[in-house]
Order: structure tokens, then sequence, then C-alpha cells
């Protein structure tokens, strides 16, 4: 009996270790949203969801202190949330030569399971099919012009990648069977990717710009 209580004791210190461990995580992220709602007039009104993606982005895209990052460049690349069309953010990979495309969604939340990371992904893929195909009215006239003007600079030697931020951990999502997608898609793995961050990489994304870039 006493072991068993030894185990049941050693779940629970288990279980909150992890959830304490979260919900720094999550703590950071908010963290670090607030400080760019201040930061940037562009995200001054703008929700949570919206900012976590313009934070994911920038974490991501524009290490470079050469690189310019400032409100004229989120408005560029954050869509509007009514008729986006799926995707939070379209741009061109600034690190890139080949002028890779890049849809990304970000999900701020606290949990996520296989599903909405697998209908996330299908939701740019079939973004990207229908403006391919010239169903451009999927999507509000901001972002059709954005990305018919980057598809445009996209050549041979191109990727298209798929980014799905999540602020949340990974909870056993396998990777490998998300990035079958493509194959399911019908999308050539060579010129197509699938990216997925979780909360754990976000934060040592935001730690690796920090570093190289830090705020004034």
């Amino acid at each position: 009996a006493y072991l068993v209580y030894l185990q049941i004791l050693t779940f629970f210190a288990i279980l909150f270790s992890r959830r304490t461990y979260i919900m720094e995580g999550l703590e950071f992220i908010n963290d670090k949203i607030h400080q760019m709602r201040t930061e940037y007039t562009r995200l001054s009104s703008e929700t949570d969801d919206h900012i976590f993606a313009a934070l994911c982005v920038r974490a991501t895209y524009f290490k470079n202190p050469s690189l310019p990052f400032n409100s004229d460049v989120i408005d560029r690349f954050l869509t509007d949330s009514v008729g986006d069309g799926g995707v939070d953010a379209i741009l061109s990979d600034p690190t890139s030569e080949a002028s890779d495309l890049i849809l990304c969604q970000a999900k701020h939340w606290q949990t996520i399971k296989y599903d909405d990371v697998r209908n996330a992904v299908s939701k740019m893929i079939a973004f990207y099919k229908c403006m391919e195909r010239g169903e451009y009215e999927i999507a509000n006239s901001k972002v059709q012009r954005e990305f018919l003007s980057l598809n445009a600079e996209v050549g041979d030697e191109s990727k298209v990648c798929f980014v799905l931020y999540v602020s949340a951990t990974k909870n056993g999502i396998r990777e490998d069977r998300i990035q079958k997608i493509l194959i399911d898609e019908g999308l050539d793995p060579s010129r197509y990717e699938i990216s997925l961050y979780f909360i754990n990489d976000i934060i040592e994304e935001i730690n690796d710009l920090e570093s190289r870039r830090p705020a004034v």
C-alpha cells in the first residue's frame, strides 16, 4: 500500500511539474506578445492571436539585424482575420535567395491534438491550391494582392513552405504523419515543405532572435 501511495505521489508530482513548465512557457509567450503590442503601432489594436503570428514570423525569419522589421513590414505579411483564406501570414523568405513562398498559420492555444494540426496544414494547402487555380474569391483583396505579388517571384529553385506555429506542447504528435500530407495532396516534397513549431521550438527561436537582435 505504501508503494502504491508513493507511485501516486510521484505521478501527481510529475503532472504538476509538467503543468508548471507549460504554464511558464505560455507566460513567456504572453509577455513577448505584450512587448510587441507596445513596440509596434501596427499591432496596438490586434488580438493576442494575431500578434502571436507576428511574433513567430519575426523569430523565425527576421533574426538577421540587417533585415528591417517595423510596422510596415508587419502590415505587409500579416493577413486580416476576416477573409484571410486560412492563412495568418504570407511572405517571401527574407533569408532565402530563391524567394521561397511562406504561408503561415498560428494557433495561440494551450493544447492541441493531431487532428487540429492536420486540419491546419490541410487548410493552408487548400488555400494555396485555390489561389493557384485562380479561385481568388476565397480571400480578401489584401491577401489576394500579397499572394499574387509574392507567388510571381517564385522560380524553379524556389520552395513553397507551409508553416504552423502552436503555443502548445507537441503532445506526442508524430511529425512524419503530418509530412505525409504533401504526398496525399499530390505535392512534390522537393518543391513543398511543411514546418511545425511547437512551444519549445518557438521559445528557442525567440531566444535565438534576442541573442542576435537585442531589443532596444
